[in-house]
């Protein structure tokens, strides 16, 4: 019985943390429709959150970069005279 509290403990703590975010969330969308300058204030608070995170770019530019990196990588490995 021991062994299956050690697996079960995580996951419980981790369902905790989910509905303590989810209702913290609840809680401010409530606080913020009473007024539109809470509904400002959050959205300020929820730009703030990812500011400084690149976007990432589309697949056919990952792709493209990928690619790039391993012609590189092969020319640099070949030692052609070119560059």
């Amino acid at each position: 019985m021991g062994m299956r509290m050690d697996k079960l403990l995580p996951l419980i703590i981790v369902l905790a943390a989910m509905l303590g975010f989810i209702g913290i969330s609840v809680l401010g969308v409530r606080w913020a429709r009473k007024s539109s300058r809470r509904a400002a204030f959050l959205g300020w608070g929820l730009q703030f959150l990812g500011a400084g995170v690149n976007p990432v770019p589309p697949p056919q530019v990952q792709l493209e970069e990928v690619n790039a990196q391993a012609k590189l990588k092969k020319d640099a490995e070949s030692g052609d005279p070119e560059q």
